[in-house]
């Protein structure tokens, strides 16, 4: 597995990980190990910009366990992003009232005006 597959996976797992119940200190220590920039690869522009949008991700949600927040990118139109919080009360409101936002913040680690978006339109606002 290339190195930014290893990295959105890992971001992906802890994700949905944090969704249902806190990280364990076995998860913990696994997604940690993960490490970008990769040593003595060659990466594309695009590669490197969602790479380091993906490791900051993974980093917060290792930062705040006990509250059991994840994040996602969110995208400004200045090209600027910043990690935003995704609490779990957010989370448990959209499984409540079967909101289309669960499944697009499930499936995507962007957001631009408060509307999750994809990875092809993240590196349009990157």
């Amino acid at each position: 597995m290339d190195p930014l597959t290893e990295l959105k996976t890992a971001y992906q797992h802890s994700k949905i990980s944090i969704m249902t119940q806190p990280l364990t200190l076995d998860q913990q220590a696994q997604f940690r190990q993960i490490q970008w920039p990769p040593a003595n690869l060659k990466l594309t522009p695009n590669d490197i910009k969602l790479g380091a949008v993906y490791h900051a991700l993974l980093t917060a949600n290792l930062s705040a366990i006990q509250y059991q927040l994840f994040y996602v990118a969110n995208l400004n139109h200045d090209h600027t992003w910043l990690t935003y919080p995704i609490e779990p009360q957010r989370v448990q409101a959209w499984r409540q009232t079967e909101s289309p936002k669960l499944e697009l913040f499930r499936a995507n680690a962007f957001m631009f005006e408060g509307v999750s978006v994809d990875e092809t339109a993240a590196l349009a606002l990157l």
